[in-house]
């Protein structure tokens, strides 16, 4: 029986792991996810879904471990978790009329981290403009969701969707926060079917 260890304490991310695999635990690996100076975000994504992963596998030798992280930006600014109400409306607000970028990083480890495979997909997202959300609107949302820990203040998996006007990605599942599609491909790459693992 494989171990599979979710790198996150993310509610979100093991409900979407739910979707997939039935035998899974999480541990939450509590990185410092700050960005480097002049680190990029597909780059920064990329960074903390390593990190994720193999601070966990460390202490999980025998384990699968997936460590995932997302990073938005728009108009060349970096959308941290908001961390408060007010700064998820706030950047709610700013957003409107405008297109952001979501890079969802993955990264998985196994065998003490001797072996490892990762990859980052881009989603873009293009927000209705102020004729068709208010501000009213958002901050209704933000007091009833909280999308505090959300870059970029939304939560699409819920009516954060109706902010969107349309979006772009290879993978729909990456914009929630974990993109199973490239997380099959991975198992596959080394020779584990998602179906093996119910």
């Amino acid at each position: 029986m494989v171990d599979i260890i979710l790198a996150s304490s993310s509610e979100t991310r093991y409900t979407l792991l739910k979707r997939l695999l039935t035998k899974f635990r999480c541990e939450d690996p509590a990185i410092d996810e700050s960005q480097n100076m002049g680190e990029q975000p597909r780059d920064l994504s990329l960074r903390l879904s390593r990190e994720k992963s193999m601070k966990i596998a460390r202490t999980e030798p025998e384990a699968i471990v997936i460590g995932s992280d997302q990073v938005a930006i728009c108009d060349g600014r970096i959308l941290n978790k908001p961390g408060s109400i007010e700064e998820a409306a706030g950047q709610l607000k700013w957003q409107l009329g405008k297109k952001t970028d979501f890079y969802t990083g993955l990264h998985l480890s196994k065998n003490t981290g001797l072996q490892n495979l990762s990859s980052v997909t881009k989603s873009s997202v293009y927000y209705h403009d102020k004729s068709i959300i208010s501000d009213r609107n958002i901050d209704i949302y933000v007091k009833r969701e909280k999308p505090i820990n959300c870059a970029g203040g939304a939560k699409f998996e819920t009516v954060g969707v109706s902010f969107i006007k349309h979006f772009e990605s290879s993978d729909p599942t990456a914009i929630l926060g974990l993109p199973l599609m490239a997380l099959c491909s991975h198992f596959i790459e080394w020779g584990i079917h998602p179906l093996d693992l119910k």
